[in-house]
């Protein structure tokens, strides 16, 4: 009986190991279009991190651009006549 048993085992295995093996060989469209969203995911993720990143930047760069305004402005004003 334990035979019987252990038989059956070993054929579900293999069926299970032959379905695992056809699904990689020939996946349906279903597996394909689940791989394609799953990459289209993951680059949008990538896209969001590397949009958020810009935008930290430019505010920044925007900053940067009006401090360097404001202090040419400062010294335009206490320029010394004749000086320069």
């Amino acid at each position: 009986m334990a035979a019987c048993r252990l038989r059956g085992d070993v054929e579900r295995l293999e069926q299970h190991s032959f379905m695992e093996l056809l699904k990689v060989l020939f996946p349906s469209p279903f597996h394909i279009l689940q791989a394609n969203f799953e990459k289209i995911e993951n680059e949008l993720k990538e896209i969001n991190t590397n949009q958020e990143a810009l935008k930290r930047n430019f505010l920044e760069l925007t900053e940067l651009k009006f401090i360097l305004r404001k202090t040419q402005q400062f010294f335009d004003e206490v320029r010394i006549p004749g000086a320069g």
